[in-house]
């Protein structure tokens, strides 16, 4: 029965950040309020890129959520300055793609679904890999921007589609 009570939960969940089941607001998809949701998420993924542990940390609310693929999740900003200073001693990254398949945003609230092919090098042996990622954000605008709230990834398990022919 409890799992039923959970499961409920995170359906009326999800139903309220999709923008279903009664939630009253409309979504702002006006422009400018897209493009500075998008260049938040790009200003940690370049941070990343530049291996820059303070734009990585400050792209994140101070009691932001980190919740990696087999990684304990990370909260506040303490935390996240741990866990990005020990990703940037292990990793570099490299040439990184991202797309942004979905932007939704509700007043002050909004989500950005994103796949990334991502390169990256280890630091201990220097071996180079390249890796596909499903990434989902949760931004709050602030006084002073949209800064990420709650960021999840995973990686498929399905081998990358083929280029198209041409």
């Amino acid at each position: 029965m409890a799992l039923v009570a959970r499961l409920a939960g995170a359906i009326a969940a999800m139903a309220l950040l999709s923008g279903c089941g009664g939630h009253s607001e409309a979504a702002d998809t006006t422009a400018p309020q897209e493009s500075a949701v998008k260049h938040a998420v790009q200003a940690y993924f370049d941070s990343l890129g530049q291996n820059n542990l303070n734009a990585a940390v400050d792209a994140y609310t101070p009691d932001g959520v980190l919740e990696l693929a087999g990684a304990e999740t990370v909260q506040g900003t303490a935390a996240l300055r741990t866990a990005y200073a020990d990703t940037f001693q292990a990793i570099r990254f490299g040439q990184a793609t991202h797309n942004y398949d979905e932007v939704r945003i509700y007043g002050d609230q909004a989500f950005v679904r994103t796949s990334s092919e991502v390169a990256t090098t280890s630091l201990a042996d220097d071996t180079e890999s390249t890796d596909r990622y499903r990434e989902f954000f949760i931004l709050k605008k602030t006084d002073i921007g949209w800064k990420i709230d709650r960021y999840l990834n995973n990686k498929p398990t399905t081998p990358a589609p083929p280029p198209p022919a041409g």
